[in-house]
């Protein structure tokens, strides 16, 4: 192998949403003094769009809310240039054999299923709501706060299974903090007439990415994709970061100021050559697979949710009632996830083996009549890492597995595969917006480390 060298002021590792806003933003400021490498042909990580039958698919479901950080959604109207198209939300979800309107508020999950029941949904959340004035709120687990706010009935119905289909543990076993996120987001569930609007670009997802990478380059600063960063080598005044560039068969070095890795927090820890010291975060992963019909896939549901992990879909999404004008065969694909860690078996199986398996709970759940016939054609990608496991204790390890990584010099994390984070497009774009205007200032290093506490668990919009 050949090589090279780049001398800069910044480098940023990963060209997901975090990494692209953050270079962007730098190269703004900066006269284009930044270099942003990403291992993979295209930029966007999991917002990133891929190409099937001439459509632009997202890899998973992905919007924007009416809820965005209003900065943000300013940002995305620029970059796509204007084209945003609004939707009014439909969404359900499956909870115990009910369908109800996403997102669900408690009312509505504890009057849908019959007088009675709704009588014992109301004196268990009286009662936790005595016990919680006697004695305050239980945040010994995810379990023991959700059971102390809502009672242990609704706790049964519906938080339970969602914690073991997400995480793939009990939730005695799960933190409580993720579990303040989720009751909040519920309680605020309203009624179907209500749930108000999305917005999602002409382009697809992916189209947000590209504008960035656009806007990098046009500002002077480089990108370099199907370049996976491999080492890090900080020293006294900069840091040398070795790149493999897989298609010219050779190694870059780049060597800035400062570096900022958005990369997997996994993946950072390896190329700052910390493999032999065991990582103490674990994460899931999302196998997503696409499925063609034959036909026009009935309904108005945008997206299907399904917390029982009994079954393997997690949730279904249909990318035509998203953006009605795309062309055949946009309505006739439906995009369903599956959360799974990659010992399971749904990992590594093959397409042929899984596609019968998603389509039969497509039907069972009534998503599909019965008499759709199985899919002409199935695609799926595998994604790592997407859903961090805040196991109990998992705020010490985080910050004794980030003060590890903060004695390298120059070097920075930031976004939500970098910081264990389970947060949104709109939350990587503003944080990316503070550390730039912050890297304009002393000691930014240090002040950066003292604001990533505030970032863990930002508030959801799914």
């Amino acid at each position: 192998m050949s090589q090279d060298e780049t001398a800069t002021g910044f480098v940023v590792l990963g060209g997901g949403i975090s990494g692209l806003s953050l270079a962007w933003q730098l190269a703004a400021r900066h006269q284009g003094n930044v270099v942003l490498l990403e291992r993979n042909p295209q930029v966007g990580g999991l917002a990133a769009g891929m190409r099937w039958h001439g459509i632009s698919l997202d890899l998973g479901s992905h919007r924007i809310h009416s809820g965005f950080e209003p900065a943000a959604f300013k940002l995305v109207e620029q970059l796509v240039n204007g084209g945003l198209r609004a939707r009014g939300r439909r969404g359900s979800i499956l909870v115990a054999n009910e369908f109800l309107p996403y997102p669900p508020s408690l009312a509505t999950i504890a009057g849908s299923f019959g007088l009675r029941q709704s009588l014992v949904f109301l004196k268990d959340f009286v009662l936790a709501g005595i016990g919680r004035r006697l004695h305050g709120s239980d945040q010994a687990s995810f379990e023991s706060y959700l059971r102390s706010r809502v009672g242990n009935s609704l706790f049964e119905l519906f938080y339970r299974p969602y914690a073991e289909k997400l995480w793939g543990l009990p939730p005695s076993q799960i933190s409580f903090e993720p579990a303040v996120a989720r009751l909040h987001r519920v309680r605020g569930g309203v009624p179907r007439s209500q749930r108000g609007t999305f917005y999602y670009p002409n382009g697809g997802m992916g189209q947000i990415a590209d504008a960035l990478r656009e806007g990098i380059t046009r500002q002077g600063g480089t990108v370099l994709t199907g370049a996976e960063a491999t080492e890090l080598h900080p020293e006294k005044d900069r840091v040398r970061v070795v790149a493999r560039l897989a298609q010219e068969n050779r190694t870059h070095t780049v060597c800035a100021r400062t570096c900022i890795s958005t990369l997997p927090l996994r993946t950072t820890w390896s190329v700052a050559g910390l493999q032999a010291e065991p990582l103490p975060l674990r994460w899931r992963s999302l196998r997503v697979a696409y499925l063609l019909y034959a036909a026009p896939v009935p309904g108005d549901v945008d997206t299907y949710y399904f917390p029982d992990p009994r079954l393997r879909v997690g949730r279904v999404s249909s990318i035509h009632r998203f953006n009605p004008g795309l062309p055949d065969p946009a309505d006739r694909i439906l995009t369903v996830e599956i959360p799974c860690s990659e010992t399971d078996d749904v990992w590594t199986m093959s397409n042929r083996d899984l596609s019968p398996i998603v389509h039969r709970e497509l039907v069972a759940t009534g998503v599909l009549d019965a008499r759709v016939s199985a899919p002409v054609e199935v695609q799926t990608i595998g994604l790592r890492d997407v859903y961090p496991i805040y196991e109990l204790g998992w705020r010490q390890r985080w910050a004794a597995v980030i003060d590890r990584l903060g004695r390298f010099d120059h070097l920075l994390l930031a976004g939500r595969s970098a910081l264990f984070l389970h947060c949104n497009i709109d939350h990587c774009m503003m944080m990316s917006r503070r550390l730039a205007a912050l890297l304009e200032s002393p000691h930014a290093n240090g002040r950066w480390r003292t604001q990533l506490d505030g970032f863990a668990l930002l508030p959801l919009k799914e």
